[in-house]
């Protein structure tokens, strides 16, 4: 008896596997990204999403300031970026990387400081 009420919690647990808990990080928040500044967040497993929210700011000329965001693996190679044409202050990353770093970046063209609420990154996707 006692051996078949063991394996039938094997059973159970096998069934049931583990959860792996949902983590989010903020890593840069109320901060001026000069042109081509970045930042990283710390590395992560299950990275499936990404974000930043800045302030969108144009010239006379129509030029506005732009982010744009990617995933990094190990070997320090990165996607390709996401967001340089959106100018409405928001953009978001829906890609996923096993095990990396998720990166925040203002675009190298931009004609002003851009002012970053935040970059936040996770792996409870959007």
């Amino acid at each position: 008896m006692r051996r078949w009420i063991l394996a039938s919690v094997a059973v159970v647990a096998l069934a049931f596997p583990t959860v792996a808990l949902a983590w989010a990080q903020w890593y840069s928040a109320n901060t001026y990204f000069g042109a081509g500044g970045f930042n990283y967040s710390s590395w992560q497993s299950s990275l499936n999403f990404n974000e930043v929210q800045y302030e969108p700011d144009c010239n006379l000329l129509r030029e506005c300031v732009r982010m744009q965001l990617s995933l990094c693996n190990t070997s320090n190679s990165c996607y390709g970026y996401v967001g340089a044409s959106i100018t409405s202050g928001y953009v978001q990353d829906l890609r996923t990387i096993a095990y990396g770093k998720a990166k925040c970046q203002a675009h190298s063209a931009n004609w002003n400081q851009t002012y970053v609420y935040r970059c936040r990154t996770s792996n409870e996707g959007a």
